[in-house]
């Protein structure tokens, strides 16, 4: 595209506004056209009425033409200005608007007008409609920038980041700080098998319509995308804005993604492409936030314990048959949610185990039916971690057939570590109770992660 092109593209619609501006005072210089505006009524403190006369004599058009080099030149003045300034910056239009004027009545006092010419207080009034017009279309220019800039950013960045930023400036400049966030990490199951199963091009389209349902979801409840990692997204809640609520919010977040991926996965199923099944960690605690990365290329992410443990969270959903696991914080921060014990994790380098829950109901809507089932998982775990075993095993097995609480498999895991301890004391009897703080992940065979 050549200079001339872009040049005409770009401004047009400026060039077009200023030039209809300059021909608009051009008919009114002549009387072409006519507008008064007078004010009548002689009550006090200036009340009265206001009145605006206009009118076109367009037998007047040929006084247009009828005149001399003076006007002339003032008239081709000014076009020019309207023609050049749209590409200028403030500073430059400004700069060549004074010189225009200054230009005016130096030709004003060079060349006297003769009558029916037009005057320098005409043509110096024309100049300043003209950079007024010039100012405000560079406002709007610019008020629609942002506009597209603020959409095109949200694209790439969390709209909540955004909005923190525009609001505060200062902010951009901020080092990270250490504050308690809730962390949520939300994976999809046996993706590499489904990507074997997809065409290329029908990949992206499917896991958009992953990302596009958890991402709004998200947003929905006051939280941060804060990256796509594969076919896992990881957000968070208390950053960049500080909030009280944080934790039930992501809660309240990841049962909903599960109810919306449920449905998508219909959805998709009926399209012909694979089911999708998630499982999402959220862990409450410390973590740092902030501005992180190099010096010429910066993230506003989080980093530290709570992003470890919602990580492993969302790892154990699989190995627990649970599409949802939180840990303890997240417990003492929503107190009207029932949750069940699931046990203890042991996560690499950090010595204080993990307890975590399976997230259940609020405790409003919990039925008779559920706080017995609840009421027995928590005395067959008692029963588990006391050393009877027997009653332990046989409690398990009566939830496994009657739970309405938990999908397919969940109390398989705990019948697992029975069978598993029947399986070496036929070799060295031992009756020794089960460590209440060795996380099953030590004492139970190793699944095979399926994703």
């Amino acid at each position: 595209m050549s200079n001339q092109a872009h040049y005409f593209i770009k401004y047009r619609t400026a060039l077009l506004a200023l030039l209809a501006l300059y021909l608009c005072a051009m008919l009114l210089s002549t009387g072409v056209l006519s507008l008064d505006v007078s004010h009548h009524g002689d009550q006090p403190e200036g009340a009265g009425q206001l009145v605006v006369r206009y009118g076109a004599g367009l037998e007047r058009i040929s006084n247009l033409f009828e005149r001399s080099a003076h006007s002339w030149v003032a008239q081709a003045i000014l076009l020019l200005v309207c023609i050049f300034i749209p590409t200028w910056t403030i500073a430059r239009a400004g700069a060549v608007v004074v010189a225009a004027g200054a230009l005016l009545l130096a030709w004003h006092i060079a060349l006297v007008p003769q009558a029916g010419d037009l005057r320098v207080g005409v043509c110096l009034g024309w100049l300043l409609a003209i950079w007024m017009g010039y100012l405000t279309l560079r406002l709007i220019e610019s008020w629609r920038g942002r506009r597209m800039v603020h959409a095109a950013v949200q694209k790439y960045a969390p709209a909540q980041l955004t909005d923190h930023y525009y609001r505060n400036p200062e902010a951009l400049d901020a080092k990270g700080e250490l504050r308690e966030l809730t962390i949520m990490f939300c994976d999809m199951h046996q993706f590499t098998q489904i990507t074997e199963r997809l065409e290329p091009e029908q990949l992206p389209a499917w896991l958009n319509q992953y990302f596009s349902v958890v991402s709004d979801i998200v947003e929905q409840h006051g939280g941060t995308v804060d990256k796509y990692m594969g076919d896992s997204v990881m957000a968070f809640w208390g950053a960049p804005g500080h909030s009280d609520t944080h934790a039930q919010d992501a809660l309240a977040a990841g049962v909903e993604i599960l109810d919306a991926i449920e449905a998508l996965s219909a959805q998709v199923v009926r399209d012909g492409l694979p089911a999708i099944r998630i499982g999402i960690g959220i862990a409450t605690g410390q973590a740092n936030v902030g501005n992180l990365g190099a010096e010429n290329r910066m993230t506003y992410t989080v980093v530290g314990d709570a992003v470890n443990i919602a990580d492993r969270l969302q790892r154990e959903t699989r190995k627990f048959n649970t599409p949802l696991i939180v840990n303890d914080l997240v417990t003492e921060r929503v107190p009207d949610y029932l949750f069940r014990s699931i046990n203890w994790i042991k996560l690499k380098g950090r010595r204080r185990q993990v307890r975590i829950f399976d997230p259940i109901c609020h405790q409003a809507k919990a039925s008779p039916d559920t706080h017995r089932e609840l009421q027995l998982h928590r005395k067959a775990m008692q029963f588990m971690h006391g050393g009877q075993l027997a009653d332990a095993e046989k409690l398990f097995l009566e939830l496994r057939k009657t739970s309405t609480l938990s999908p397919d498999g969940f109390y398989d895991v705990y019948l697992e570590l029975f069978q598993k301890r029947d399986d070496a004391q036929a070799d060295s009897p031992v009756n020794d109770p089960v460590d209440p703080f060795m996380p099953l992940d030590e004492i139970l065979p190793a699944r095979k992660d399926q994703s």
